[in-house]
């Protein structure tokens, strides 16, 4: 347990001296993920200011429902619970799309840094 909460840290650690961001997503492309401010979205919700989780991230209260679904089936039920591959899929095609609205409509976060996909193909171009 302590070596890979180690590396998780390195990588936090380093990721966010480095790109400024610990989103591998981010770092890779260069643009925002579909879940991008997704975690403050839902410390907001679960602190009670709705209206800003919403406006950050309007999936944010999903995820976490979603995930207390499973919880309570997989611990308190003891078995597993019915229509998982239904609600993820569900889900994640809601999560995508809304990625897709919030690009088209410009708010998304702005990611600083090109992203090492981005510098390694100019590299090999130019």
């Amino acid at each position: 347990m302590r070596p890979a909460l180690a590396i998780l840290f390195l990588y936090g650690l380093v990721t966010q001296l480095v790109f400024h961001t610990v989103c591998p997503f981010a770092i890779f492309t260069g643009h925002p993920c579909p879940a991008c401010g997704m975690t403050r979205a839902v410390l907001l919700f679960l602190t009670g200011n709705i209206r800003l989780s919403f406006n950050l991230h309007p999936l944010a209260m999903f995820w976490p429902l979603f995930l207390l679904y499973l919880g309570y089936f997989r611990y308190l039920r003891d078995r597993r619970a019915p229509f998982v591959w239904p609600i993820t899929i569900t889900l994640c095609l809601v999560t995508i799309g809304c990625y897709l609205y919030r690009l088209i409509a410009g708010t998304l976060p702005v990611v600083p840094g090109p992203g090492i996909l981005y510098l390694v193909l100019n590299a090999i171009l130019w």
